[in-house]
């Protein structure tokens, strides 16, 4: 067992990044969802001209409307999973990893949030 860090509160729900297995195929996954926006947002805004109506979706909707509700349902689970994230801060020496909960919603919310939203 570590000794605990005086004056830091640790959360047994934060993830430490570096020794996350599920947290690195998480981040293939966003990387492939983020591969696929660069690649298709631009062929949709350039070649896909006709208007999606509700009788479309109802129809079952096309390929890359739910590709893209299948990007859109990774990234929002990415922003949960991001207030539970360790953030690393640089020591002198080392660098460490933060496990206090509330600093990592605070940090999250202060930085990366808005431009997730």
């Amino acid at each position: 067992a570590k000794p605990p860090v005086i004056g830091i509160r640790r959360s047994k729900y934060v993830i430490n990044p570096e020794t996350s297995t599920p947290l690195k195929y998480w981040d293939i996954i966003t990387t492939c969802s983020l591969l696929f926006v660069c690649v298709f947002t631009p062929f949709e805004v350039a070649f896909h001209t006709k208007l999606l109506t509700i009788d479309d979706v109802k129809r079952g909707g096309s390929v890359l409307f739910w590709g893209n509700r299948a990007v859109d349902v990774v990234f929002c689970i990415d922003m949960v999973l991001q207030f539970f994230v360790m953030y690393p801060v640089r020591g002198r020496y080392n660098r460490t990893f933060v496990p206090d909960h509330s600093l990592i919603i605070k940090r999250y919310v202060r930085s990366w949030f808005a431009v997730d939203l």
